[in-house]
């Protein structure tokens, strides 16, 4: 194996979680998307590394904001390029069997996800997997206080969608039990 391929794998293995996380914002729960985006992304990073090695990446900004812009900019222009105009990102999934309890889990959260801003989804799910304001800030190209405004936003609207949700079950609840 060559440096070059085994630059490229220890990349993509070190940044695997952020480049998820970037396809499920993406993707908004179409599978085939998500591995669409995949697929440029990671054909993209090889490019890069191909063509450049590490040398355009200037240490100006961490590594994992570099792998994430080239994630970012190769998923929106596969959008531009290839995406029709009539087919939407919200595309309905295949109902298939109950899935297991952590898988519900996540789909819960992907559903609470799916009703942000493509921005919003991006901002929550990097803060998710653990990246700070200013990782975020710089990530979006935002200052840290946009970031962090933002983060605030986001919850406050989760948080008024949650309470609704739940007020909703305790109401079929209720209905229920008087049936």
């Amino acid at each position: 194996m060559s440096d070059r391929e085994r630059l490229y794998y220890d990349l993509l293995s070190r940044h695997n979680t952020m480049l998820c996380s970037l396809y499920r914002a993406h993707s908004v729960g179409n599978e085939y998307l998500y591995q669409e985006f995949r697929q440029v992304v990671e054909i993209q990073l090889w490019r890069e590394i191909e063509a450049y090695g590490m040398s355009r990446f200037r240490y100006e900004s961490s590594e994992d904001t570099w792998i994430y812009h080239i994630a970012q900019y190769a998923i929106i222009s596969y959008k531009r390029s290839f995406l029709h105009p009539d087919i939407t990102l919200e595309a309905s999934i295949e109902e298939t069997a109950l899935p297991p309890f952590d898988d519900l889990m996540i789909s819960e959260v992907d559903e609470l996800l799916n009703l942000l801003s493509p921005i919003e989804r991006r901002i929550m799910t990097l803060t998710m997997n653990g990246y700070s304001h200013e990782e975020i800030a710089e990530m979006e190209c935002m200052t840290r206080k946009a970031a962090g405004l933002r983060l605030w936003r986001i919850r406050k609207k989760l948080e008024k969608i949650l309470k609704k949700t739940n007020s909703n079950r305790n109401k079929l609840k209720s209905k229920k039990r008087k049936n």
